[in-house]
């Protein structure tokens, strides 16, 4: 609803701030006659009242009031009750003190009305008056978009920047909420816009403030002072922005403020400053896109770049970043943005099982997407993929990567986006028509993306009506299956129905019945003419339901209640236009029932099957009990079935087989046959279905039977691959790709057997070639860029294998050196004159390896005693000794290169 003049709520009702105006004495007048808006006249009452535009303050002795240039007394009363009783006197007026809603509101005896009225009075400087309230209806409803305003109820949701009308005030949603039956929320989540100002010279306005400027309404974005300078007024551009925060552009529009949001060919852009008559071609450089890379939402649950990855702006970067050199060189990505590019459609829901056309709109948790490609709804996250975002619904500026296309023109990118299910597909028809008993055109037709029961006939009123649902030639178990996909089926004798919708079962009472005895209403084709009868609708409550037909007709029984008085036998024009229930397509649901087949029974129970998809392939699920008396076979009318199992003749049927996929309550082992039965007769059914116990026993009454059966044949399912189509998509394709690529890289370097240790060895010469340095080697070699540190290059060690000896004495890494210890002695004796040869403690002493030995007593020549000494030689005094020589050196470990990718190196090496 639009606010207007015709639909304010309590057009005397208002409030202002006492704290925000100032008192000055001013002077109006204006004639007292129903064609003024000032005025309102209640008739029969003892008195009517004019709105002076002004809150009336001050002393009373300090006001004039003239009627026709005569003055009269204004009576100040306490409250507006007082009315009632006051004593009402020619050349009296009456003013209430202590209700803001009525401080501008004069009382007039009825013998004022249609003459002149003048006025002097203290009031504020400015102020909101109750009359200007139609104003502010006829000028919102000249804005360039006609603004919604909404009344306040209860239960009823109200979002950010709604406007709500509410006994006479204009509410501003800040807050999300639902109402109640309080005005709790209008105070909390809601701004006061009444009252609003004008905009004059020399006024200050705050933020936040409504003002009316040139006959537009505007709020004030900070605080300002409205003056002249140099006799030019001051530039407002950034201080006022109008009501409506979001426009459509179209050419002629007389101005865009600064801050407003445009919408031009299904994109967003935010206005940067105030543009007077603006032409699109020239105010690019005043506008910007609202919705860029870095304040686009990214999810990196799947492609997992880490880091806080949480913008497409960040993910395009750490893609780029991580991943470029690694690539090898011509394979690197470079990513220059994206484009959204969306186009207007029909406004619809999205819901599953429902057809979408090129240039829908759908709204899907409060976002809109426009339908780029037809499809009907089977789920989300694959659906998105042929839509593109409009709005975020949001307002905090950002969108998921998601809901921002991608231009995949040049770059030819697939995603893997489900698997074809159902393989074998069957349409429903636009229109199935059927005939009742009388042969009166029954349909079931397609409306958008629902389907209605259409039927219109005379009918005498009665409580129940049937309605045969049939067609001719045609199997019963074929029309109970077509029936059940748009309504549940029930017995006749089963007392479940559907509850009427508004609209759905009409009853009309004929009002010219008599006219029409004498000219009946029939066309020359002998149809009836509805455009001759005339009717009034009667108050009727209806219910309906379908009964399944089986062995029968279908038929569709209507209950009625009537609301009024309905004399017997009235004539009435019955209309059906009902509504599906389900829609569930026989491609993928077989409706079948219990059969008695080689069998007997008493009782028909029925059953719903659904072939249903498992990732990349199809299951047969459903699930029943066994009834007492019930039929231990399931027929059914569905020729799908032939596609996905065997159906041999039941003739030809000589053994069941056994199967894991349909279990039993019972835990006992099942086995089971699909045949066909009898193809021609149409009471006949078309195919079944047998089953039994492993042991050969049949079903117990009771057991329940749960089928995830996997078809004979054509179960598995081909895949759908689609071009990438957003910035989401876009991320995780290239994730993919890039793990594939590493995948190869660690191949290849496997392959080129790059160590993680690599040995350079002197040339003849004693120098290290730069040429074989280990980064210019394989850069030269294979194209790949590494870095190296040379280790130990100040120790001057050697090298060796590990060993029993390797750790002797080794400390932090590193062992010392040493070698062989080498022992001897040179022992006293005689030298064959008698004389003692050895070392005589007091001639000399060992010095280096050697040392002194074992010491006795000896005679020299002369017979002079002395002490003698053994002479030994220990190299552990020269260095450390061990069993082994060895140098200063450094541990080692060499490995031998045996298979790469299950390939021995004599594989590899002979290009097996």
């Amino acid at each position: 609803m639009n606010l207007n003049e015709n639909n304010i709520q309590a057009p005397f009702q208002y409030k202002i701030s006492d704290k925000t105006f100032e008192l000055k004495t001013v002077s109006g007048g204006f004639s007292l006659n129903t064609d003024n808006v000032h005025v309102k006249v209640f008739s029969g009452e003892r008195l009517f009242c004019a709105d002076i535009g002004y809150a009336v303050d001050g002393a009373v002795e300090e006001m004039e009031f003239l009627i026709n240039g005569i003055k009269v007394y204004p009576q100040v009363l306490e409250s507006l009750e007082d009315l009632q009783t006051v004593q009402v006197k020619d050349n009296e007026v009456y003013l209430i003190r202590n209700e803001l809603d009525f401080k501008s509101i004069v009382f007039f005896p009825p013998s004022d009305l249609n003459k002149k009225f003048d006025f002097t009075i203290t009031t504020y400087s400015s102020t909101f008056s109750s009359f200007m309230f139609d104003e502010i209806a006829k000028r919102l409803n000249t804005l360039d978009i006609n603004y919604p305003i909404k009344n306040y109820y209860e239960n009823e949701d109200y979002q950010i920047n709604d406007i709500i009308k509410y006994n006479g005030y204009l509410y501003r949603v800040f807050k999300d909420f639902t109402s109640d039956s309080t005005d709790y929320y209008l105070k909390s989540n809601c701004s006061l816009l009444t009252p609003f100002k004008k905009l004059e010279l020399d006024n200050s306005y705050k933020a936040n403030e409504l003002i009316e400027y040139n006959n537009n309404f505007f709020i004030v974005q900070k605080d300002f002072l409205y003056q002249k300078s140099l006799g030019v007024l001051t530039n407002l551009n950034g201080l006022l922005k109008p009501l409506q925060d979001i426009i459509i552009w179209f050419d002629g529009i007389t101005k865009i403020y600064k801050n407003q949001i445009v919408i031009k060919d299904n994109i967003l852009y935010k206005v940067l400053e105030d543009i007077d008559n603006p032409i699109w071609d020239s105010i690019q450089q005043k506008i910007e896109t609202l919705i860029k890379a870095d304040n686009t939402f990214y999810d990196d649950s799947n492609s997992s770049f880490g880091n806080n990855t949480n913008t497409v702006q960040k993910a395009i970067e750490k893609l780029k970043s991580n991943k470029q050199d690694s690539l090898i060189a011509g394979n690197n990505i470079n990513l220059y943005g994206n484009a959204i590019s969306v186009e207007g459609g029909v406004n619809k829901e999205y819901e599953l099982g429902s057809l979408y056309i090129i240039n829908d709109l759908i709204i899907k948790d409060d976002k809109i997407y426009k339908v780029n490609e037809s499809f009907t709804a089977s789920n989300w996250n694959m659906d998105i993929s042929k839509c593109v975002l409009i709005s975020t619904g949001g307002g905090n500026g950002s969108s998921e990567a998601i809901d921002v296309s991608f231009d995949n023109t040049n770059a030819k990118l697939q995603q893997l986006a489900g698997y074809d299910f159902p393989k074998f597909k069957t349409e429903i028809p636009e229109t199935i028509d059927f005939v009742n008993a009388e042969n009166i055109a029954i349909s079931i037709k397609k409306t958008n993306n629902d389907y209605f029961i259409e039927y219109k006939a005379l009918s005498p009123f009665i409580a129940n009506n049937q309605i045969i649902l049939h067609q001719e030639n045609t199997n019963l178990y074929k029309l109970h299956s077509t029936i059940n996909q748009f309504f549940e089926t029930v017995s006749e004798s089963e007392e479940t129905y559907y509850e009427a919708l508004d609209g759905e079962i009409l009853w009309e009472e004929i009002t010219n019945i008599e006219e029409l005895q004498n000219n009946p209403p029939i066309n020359e084709d002998g149809s009836i003419n509805y455009d001759l009868i005339e009717t009034r609708t009667l108050q009727v409550k209806s219910k309906f339901k379908i009964t399944n037909g089986i062995n029968s007709y279908n038929f569709l029984i209507i209950k009625s209640e009537a609301l009024e008085e309905i004399a017997p036998n009235t004539i009435c024009l019955l209309t059906l236009n009902i509504k599906n229930r389900v829609l569930r397509n026989e491609d993928t649901n077989i409706f079948a029932c219990s059969n008695g087949f080689m069998t007997t029974q008493k009782i028909i129970d029925f059953y719903h099957f659904t072939l249903v998809q498992n990732n990349d392939t199809v299951i047969l699920k459903g699930e029943y009990t066994q009834k007492e008396e019930a039929g231990l076979t399931i027929g059914f009318y569905s020729p799908i079935i032939e596609n996905y199992f065997y159906t041999p003749d039941i003739s030809s049927v000589h053994e069941l087989k056994n199967t894991n996929g349909i279990t039993s309550s019972s835990g006992k082992p099942l086995k089971f046959a699909f045949a066909k039965a009898n193809q021609t007769e149409l009471g006949a059914l078309p195919y079944l279905l047998l089953l039994m116990y492993q042991d050969d026993t049949d079903i117990q009454v009771g057991d329940t039977i749960t089928f995830n059966l996997t078809p004979d044949k054509n179960f598995t399912l081909n895949p759908i691959y689609q071009d990438v189509r957003n910035v989401q998509q876009l991320g995780e394709v290239l994730n993919d790709k890039d793990l594939e690529l590493g995948k190869k890289i660690d191949v290849l370097s496997s392959l080129y057997m790059i160590p993680a240790y690599y040995t350079q060895y002197a040339n003849a010469s004693g120098v290290f070639d730069a040429n074989e340095a280990p980064s210019v080697w394989y850069k030269k070699m294979y194209g790949i860029t590494t870095t190296w540190q040379i280790m130990f290059n100040s120790e001057s060690v050697y090298f060796r294998t590990e060993g029993s000896l390797a750790s002797s004495g080794r400390s932090t890494g590193l062992q010392g050196d040493a070698g062989r210890n080498a022992t001897g002695n040179v022992n006293y004796g005689d030298d064959g004159q008698g004389n003692i040869v050895g070392l005589i403690s007091y001639l000399s002493y060992p010095t280096g390896v050697f040392y002194k030995g074992g010491r006795r007593s000896v005679i020299l020549a002369g017979g002079v005693p002395r002490e003698a000494y053994d002479i030994g030689i220990n190299l552990s005094y020269a260095y450390t000794t061990a069993n082994e020589f060895r140098v200063r050196n450094r541990l080692i470990r060499v490995y031998k290169l045996l298979t790469i990718n299950g390939k021995t190196v004599s594989q590899i090496m002979a290009g097996v």
